[in-house]
């Protein structure tokens, strides 16, 4: 039978014998609690038979080590529902024990706490759901939230939070996978050095869902003011040297927001809106069945880091010791009736699945910030395994219609890093990507960079893919290829690379480029046109393109050695372009460019028609020039 637990309670329940003896379901009310302390190894609650657990009131265990608030033990089918919280924590504040004005000695003093508990070397049959008002906080070192390490045969929904304050800690590990859903719409945050948000090292066999927050950082504070950074024009006398700004045991480095080691079956979608532009048919819809009539229902996702661990890795090589090749089957969504639609009071209830084509999709955002100087800052890193006999396959590809930005203090920011061993294949860019770089020592920004061994061929921007640097011996890539797998760009939106002055008068001028590809071989081609209209956005009821924006390029283009061509219909460019020794084509029609061209080798033509020059030089031109109404 089931047992109620509605009283304050100090002593661990199981499941096999909360029924005088015998097995049953276990239902902590609003009105009970389970409080533990001073006993290393205890568990509050732990499911050991095919019973349910339902935890509405609060379990407590505080200032001990190696404790569980919730266990579940292995090869038993059960479902875990918690509206209530639990709270592992430790009676401890940091102090200011030299009279610096700065708080002194570790974040956490305890150890081995563990908010839910999954044992190793099973399976467990069930649902996992944390729904909205849970909390899971858990203080200690070598902790997590929940730790999941056997696979769970069900669904796992976080509609709640989970915090975890200490170092090599993890607020959520899934390390033997999940066969159904996981959806993450609550709240996640890490704090401590090496200290993970979300890790899955495990299969996941349907949707991989975020709609929330997930955050990490190994510093003591992010508040504004609190970086060590000092912009140069800034600086004087009265200016504390950079060890003296903040301690040093203050700038410990994280762990990764969001790690993916595993399949995922029905892919990643990080959530937001679908339809951007909201116009008066919009809001008089009141029938949902189109794609973005859904968007009230969705929530937005953002990962982020503070530090230099990626804000998202994706990796066979999550532990160190990658067994196999991870592919991302094709996003599925499922959207639940979040705004209770029907009026029923079931917001879990499903109103839509829609199937797409790429592996990996961010509507959202995903954001990497090294805060405090010398942090270099990824914000997605897409790889193969160390030893190279791994790969990671995102089947059909990347979408972006979120942002994704990185931002470095006198360090090293990457807005997407496609490693050796990612298998990419197509990346549709509809948001918005950027990396800015502060600098005097020569620091690069590059928002988009393939490395050698990456399988990358087609890209098509229709947002802004943008790099800057601040500093004049700092460089700026918007895109740069290192594979030479890259053949073919299209932009419709904006493609810049920009540097700026810092004040301090440094000579030495970085490289400011918006497409490097000069490692290439292959045969490259970039078009620049307008992008289709599909939305009235001039309000002069009729599209067409007036309502669209003019492509944008900004910074210089260096082409390799392959038969390259550029052609735009439309825009602007604004940059030197640099042929190598293949062949080249450059075709510009209705274009205001500005810049030079410059012609290694190889036969070349250049065909201006209805285009704009302006201060245009021609260097080591030999081929044939055809210009009409220019």
């Amino acid at each position: 039978m089931a047992q109620d637990i509605s009283t304050d309670t100090t002593e661990p329940v199981n499941t096999s014998t909360i029924d005088n003896g015998a097995p049953g379901d276990v239902t902590i009310t609003e009105d009970g609690s389970i409080t533990l302390s001073g006993t290393e190894g205890q568990v509050a609650v732990t499911m050991d038979s095919d019973n349910n657990i339902t935890h509405n009131g609060v379990i407590q265990i505080d200032d001990t080590n190696s404790v569980t608030g919730i266990r579940l033990t292995t090869d038993h089918t059960g479902d875990l529902t918690i509206t209530g919280s639990i709270n592992l924590l430790e009676d401890y504040e940091r102090e200011d024990e030299d009279d610096d004005d700065d708080l002194d000695g570790p974040i956490a003093l305890g150890d081995s706490r563990f908010g839910i508990l999954l044992d190793a070397g099973g399976t467990h049959t069930g649902d996992i759901d944390l729904q909205a008002g849970s909390i899971l906080a858990v203080e200690g070192n070598n902790s997590a939230g929940m730790w999941l390490g056997s696979l769970l045969d069900g669904s796992l929904t976080l509609d709640g939070t989970i915090s975890v304050l200490g170092d090599d800690s993890v607020a959520l590990e899934i390390d033997d996978g999940v066969s159904g859903d996981v959806l993450i719409s609550g709240n996640v945050t890490g704090r401590g050095a090496n200290t993970r948000g979300i890790s899955i090292d495990g299969d996941v066999g349907g949707n991989l869902t975020i709609e929330s927050t997930i955050s990490t950082t190994g510093f003591t504070s992010i508040s504004s003011g609190s970086s060590n950074y000092v912009a140069p024009f800034n600086i004087d006398d009265d200016t504390p040297d950079l060890e003296d700004r903040v301690d040093a045991e203050d700038l410990n480095d994280n762990g990764t927001a969001l790690a993916i080691g595993s399949n995922l079956g029905n892919g990643l979608l990080i959530n937001g809106n679908v339809d951007t532009f909201i116009c008066e048919e919009d809001e008089e819809d009141e029938t949902k069945d189109t794609l973005d009539d859904f968007d009230e229902n969705r929530s937005n996702g953002i990962v982020s880091t503070f530090g230099s661990a990626p804000a998202l890795l994706i990796s066979p090589d999550l532990d160190g010791t990658a067994t196999g090749s991870i592919t991302l089957g094709t996003v599925v969504e499922t959207v639940r009736d979040t705004q209770d639609d029907d009026e029923d009071e079931d917001l879990t209830e499903v109103l839509a699945t829609f199937d797409y084509d790429y592996g990996f999709i961010n509507r959202g955002g995903i954001s990497a910030d090294g805060f405090n100087v010398g942090y270099d800052a990824t914000a997605v890193r897409i790889e193969g395994s160390a030893d190279g006999n791994f790969t990671t396959n995102i089947v059909g590809g990347m979408f972006n219609s979120g942002d994704i930005d990185a931002d470095a203090f006198e360090a090293d920011a990457v807005g997407i890093s496609v490693g050796d061993g990612a298998i990419v294949g197509t990346f549709v860019n509809e948001g918005d990507i950027s990396t800015d770089v502060a600098t005097v020592a020569g620091h690069t920004a590059t928002t988009l960079l393939i490395e050698d061994g990456a399988d990358l061929s087609l890209l098509t921007n229709g947002g802004s893919i943008t790099s800057r640097v601040i500093g004049e011996s700092g460089n700026a890539y918007a895109i740069r290829d290192f594979s030479g797998g890259l053949t073919q760009i299209t932009n419709t939106g904006t493609i810049s690379a920009s540097q700026a002055d810092d004040g301090v008068g440094v000579d030495d001028l970085g490289v400011v480029r918006a497409i490097d590809v000069s490692a290439s071989t292959a045969d490259i081609t970039y078009v620049q046109e307008l992008a289709t209209p599909i939305d009235d956005v001039n309000g002069d009821d009729s599209i067409d393109n007036n309502d669209v924006v003019a492509p944008t390029l900004i910074g210089d283009i260096v082409f390799g050695s392959g038969n390259d061509a550029l052609m735009s219909t439309a825009g602007d460019i604004s940059g030197d372009i640099y042929f190598g020794l293949g062949d080249g084509d450059m075709t510009l029609r209705s274009t205001e460019f500005e810049g030079d061209v410059f012609i290694t080798d190889g036969t070349n033509s250049i065909d201006l028609t209805s285009s704009s020059l302006v201060g245009v030089y021609f260097p080591r031109f030999c081929g044939r020039l055809w210009a009409s109404r220019f």
